[in-house]
């Protein structure tokens, strides 16, 4: 998917770009059910890896 980020950068880092905030194409509205479930498993394993790395934390700070 071309506008989809494909690192965490918010927006402005793109303003300079004139088409589309620097996208091939304009942002869709609605996705494909497999898209969306697609999207979801992804943000469902970003927040994973999230819940673990604050674990470590945790455990780091009470030590």
């Amino acid at each position: 998917m071309c506008c989809e980020p494909k690192h965490h950068h918010s927006r402005h880092h793109h303003a300079h770009t004139p088409i589309f905030g620097g996208c091939c194409c304009p942002p869709r509205r609605f996705l494909t059910k497999e898209e969306q479930i697609e999207k979801l498993e992804r943000y469902k394993k970003e927040l994973e890896k999230e819940l673990a790395a604050l674990r470590e934390h945790l455990e780091e700070l009470k030590k």
